[in-house]
């Protein structure tokens, strides 16, 4: 395989698990539209969120050992498949009784998503390359902050100007460019 083959793998891998963690806290912006469209109870609205979380627990538990079952590619796929499926499936309920069906099925195929994306971003190792599982951290779209303080965007204590908080060690860039 070549390194430019192998970044698109890596690639492609860190993108899917971006979307599964994601996917995971999305609706909680969105819980207000889905009781105004929906006409959603309060109970209706918590089990849109806790559905996801637990078929994606449950099922997590095997998903390692479906991954060596069917190979890190065909689970792959299929765990794409069922993921973005089900995705679509959601933006188009038209109940609350949908959505939470497909939330459910959204969070097993998530789940059997992770772990072949893990495996198949998991680089042949080699004395410069990077550590897989950093890489795997820097596709969540947060990480704990330095300190309580640090939550975000914040003026530097010196010059005033804004800044961003700085990519944790093993960030994507280095996972793509290695040393």
């Amino acid at each position: 395989m070549t390194i430019e083959h192998r970044r698109g793998v890596v690639v492609l891998a860190l993108i899917a698990a971006f979307m599964v963690f994601v996917d995971g806290t999305i609706v909680n912006l969105t819980l207000a539209q889905l009781a105004s469209h929906l006409h959603a109870s309060r109970s209706a609205l918590e089990w849109a969120v806790n559905a996801y979380t637990l078929s994606f627990a449950a099922v997590m538990l095997g998903a390692g050992a479906i991954t060596d079952a069917l190979g890190a590619k065909r689970a792959f796929v299929a765990g794409l498949l069922v993921f973005t499926a089900s995705s679509a499936v959601c933006a188009a309920a038209p109940s609350m009784l949908v959505l939470n069906i497909a939330r459910l099925v959204q969070g097993a195929g998530s789940a059997l998503l992770l772990p072949s994306a893990l495996v198949l971003s998991a680089p042949r190792r080699s004395r410069n390359a990077p550590d897989v599982s950093l890489c795997w951290a820097s596709a969540r779209p947060s990480w704990p902050p330095r300190s309580s303080r640090s939550r975000g965007p914040a003026p530097h204590p010196r010059s005033g100007r804004w800044r961003l908080p700085s990519f944790p060690p093993g960030s994507a860039r280095d996972c793509l460019c290695p040393p």
